[in-house]
């Protein structure tokens, strides 16, 4: 009886054979399509797909050193996000954009694996303390599968085109404002709506506040503001809160401490048990 572990064997050696990169950087359209079509044959016409789209922002006058920037910080997400998938699962870059190739995954699966992926580079896009890596102006996600529900490739690869996440720093001292939606107290309810504002949720805190944060955002204000400082990286200030919604808050922070403010949802009664122990 053939085990999952011999099939993945059988996959990977296919993936040798016909010369199908696990990780590439593609210059044509029509290149991935054929990637796409011999990945789908390779496991058994089931194959999704999960698109990255990452926006640096642009000199006025570019040179070609900002032009390596920008490919060095490509590359460093690569590597952030390669082990999040399985090693038979191919990774293309065509311009500015991730195709992740799911072999015999469905929608289902890609639903999965790109939850996974999204959370990854939130968090990442807002602790980066590597001085030579870009943070992305802009990120927008989707995903899609092939036979169901796209029939064709071309199709499949389009639809995972289509933006169903997206994450922008904007340039005013609040950089993120969710949509209205009512906030909830259920776990699995905070879970999916911290994915719809396009935000990571905590179901638990750090239970100590570094000094350094403490200078940031005095304890009053964090008790008054029912919000929590999680960590800074240049001018963004990573802030646990109830309601990201709360423009009033946001904007409060911001002129407080000068800085750009990214919320994290949390559970009220979370941050009430961590803004009870500063003093």
């Amino acid at each position: 009886m053939r085990t999952e572990t011999d099939a993945r064997s059988i996959i990977a050696q296919e993936l040798y054979t016909r010369k199908i990169p696990t990780n590439a950087k593609i210059a044509t359209f029509s290149t991935l399509i054929h990637f796409f079509e011999q990945a789908a044959q390779i496991s058994g016409q089931k194959l999704a797909v999960v698109t990255i789209i990452l926006q640096f922002e642009q000199e006025e006058k570019p040179t070609a050193r900002y032009a390596q920037k920008i490919e060095s910080s490509i590359n460093y997400f690569q590597e952030l996000l390669r082990p999040l998938v399985r090693k038979t699962d191919s990774i293309l870059l065509f311009k500015h954009t991730f195709y992740f190739l799911l072999l015999d995954a469905t929608l289902a699966g890609a639903n999965i694996v790109q939850s996974r992926l999204w959370n990854a580079l939130l968090w990442r896009t807002h602790d980066m303390d590597e001085i030579a890596i870009l943070r992305p102006q802009q990120m927008m996600l989707g995903y899609s599968a092939y036979p169901e529900p796209s029939t064709q490739a071309q199709q499949c690869l389009e639809e995972a085109s289509q933006t169903q996440r997206h994450f922008a720093i904007l340039k005013e001292k609040s950089v993120y404002l969710p949509a209205t939606l009512p906030v909830s107290n259920n776990e699995d309810e905070l879970s999916r709506q911290a994915q719809q504002f396009g935000i990571p949720y905590l179901s638990l805190l750090p239970r100590t506040l570094p000094a350094r944060l403490q200078r940031i955002i005095h304890p009053k204000l964090a008790q008054e503001l029912q919000c929590y400082p999680l960590g800074r990286e240049k001018d963004v200030l990573t802030v646990a809160i109830a309601n990201p919604q709360d423009r009033t808050t946001l904007d409060r922070l911001a002129q407080e401490t000068g800085l750009h403010i990214f919320p994290v949802l949390a559970p009220a009664h979370e941050l009430q048990t961590v803004l009870a122990q500063l003093v």
